[in-house]
């Protein structure tokens, strides 16, 4: 996942594994409101989130957010042991 540093000190994910890092963020967002109950503002909804990427991996989506973390981790291992592409459905 080749990260680059701007002159303005922003930084940008490029490369292959630009995917990979959205699923991780979103399923570290619902992580978070599954062990802390921190929620996050209305409009940024990780559990809707994790919900589109399972769906696009064709995971039939919990209802729990509990349940959909354990599915997120599930799919993150099957996409870092290359049994699933990152690319999802797309």
């Amino acid at each position: 996942m080749p990260i680059e540093i701007n002159e303005g000190g922003g930084m940008t994910i490029t490369g292959d594994e630009i995917h990979l890092y959205a699923i991780l963020a979103s399923r570290k967002a619902l992580e978070l409101e599954v062990k802390t109950d921190l929620r996050f503002s209305p409009g940024r909804n990780p559990l809707k989130a994790c919900r589109g990427w399972l769906e696009a991996f064709g995971v039939a989506p919990k209802r729990t957010r509990k349940d959909v973390l354990e599915q997120m981790n599930n799919l993150i291992s099957q996409i870092t042991e290359g049994v699933l592409d990152e690319g999802g459905g797309e």
